[in-house]
């Protein structure tokens, strides 16, 4: 991974992010919403100032995506977080509500209110993407 360059700065900044579906319901065992959902993360990062190198959704494990993201320093790691689990949620709801109604009867959530994020060095990177590779 090289070194991004913006204006007076250098950086490297990754982030190994995993969100889990509300009350861990496996909305994503549907591969219509598992696909749109990626594409909808992806969307998403273009329209902000960082990129997902690789994300991806264990079909065994359908609750949980994966995401390996490339940021700027003017993002945080929750602002990436808010933004993410926002305007999916918003996005996802709008296409799938019949679907997602089968699994939250009463409110338009789809991700629960934690995460896990962590920071990921140069060296390590690799092994973090395969294991989000490994996911799918």
């Amino acid at each position: 991974m090289q070194y991004k360059s913006k204006n007076h700065t250098k950086f490297l900044l990754q982030y190994h992010i995993i969100f889990v579906s509300k009350y861990r319901r496996g909305i994503f065992a549907n591969e219509t919403v598992r696909d749109r959902t990626k594409q909808v993360m992806s969307a998403i990062a273009e329209k902000y100032d960082f990129s997902i190198q690789t994300q991806e959704i264990d079909p065994s494990k359908p609750d949980h995506w994966h995401g390996l993201i490339l940021s700027t320093p003017n993002l945080s790691p929750s602002q990436i977080v808010r933004v993410l689990k926002q305007e999916s949620n918003h996005q996802l709801w709008l296409e799938f509500e019949q679907y997602l109604r089968y699994f939250y009867w009463n409110d338009n959530l789809l991700w629960t209110r934690g995460y896990f994020v962590s920071s990921i060095g140069n060296a390590s990177a690799d092994t973090i993407q395969a294991y989000i590779d490994a996911q799918g």
